[in-house]
């Protein structure tokens, strides 16, 4: 879980969700200017982490 953290932008992501936790994945990229595909690569490690979950309507929360 170290590795996944010390990437950047890993760590913009939570900080986004930290500020709003309710966010979608297109809010999140467009916020980032990176790709969907990449965005939803970076989602997807966060969620296998146990960092975030996915709640209603695709919307991305920290998972505390």
């Amino acid at each position: 879980m170290n590795e996944l953290l010390q990437d950047k932008t890993n760590q913009k992501i939570l900080e986004l969700l930290e500020q709003n936790n309710d966010m979608t994945l297109g809010g999140i990229v467009k916020n980032l200017g990176i790709s969907a595909e990449r965005g939803l690569q970076h989602m997807i490690s966060l969620k296998r982490q146990g960092l975030v979950k996915v709640e209603d309507h695709s919307r991305y929360a920290l998972n505390l």
